[in-house]
């Protein structure tokens, strides 16, 4: 009846959302690996390092970006987090400070 169509639907969207940040994970985190960022952040000359401006680690990549999907899936926390980027003297948002990582 209606309780499982409404138990499917829900399901469905569960497993694309799943999905679909699976995906995002799997772009930036490949993109970063491989350019040291995304091809936006190439574009613009900026790179992901670690805090020491080295290279950042498989690790630390994998962490900032699932550090970054659960900061912007919760809308407050995004909007700190995308003011800390904008009015830190570093730039580094929530993400970047758990994983310890900087753009440059």
């Amino acid at each position: 009846g209606r309780r499982r169509r409404v138990a499917r639907l829900a399901h469905g969207y569960a497993r694309g959302l799943s999905l679909f940040a699976g995906m995002v994970i799997s772009y930036r985190v490949g993109f970063t690996l491989l350019w040291r960022g995304t091809p936006g952040k190439k574009l613009l000359g900026l790179y992901v390092v670690d805090q020491g401006g080295e290279e950042a680690s498989a690790s630390q990549v994998w962490g900032r970006e699932i550090f970054y999907l659960i900061v912007t899936a919760i809308p407050i926390v995004g909007f700190i987090n995308g003011l800390m980027v904008l009015l830190s003297a570093n730039h580094r948002g929530i993400h970047d400070r758990m994983a310890e990582t900087c753009v440059i």
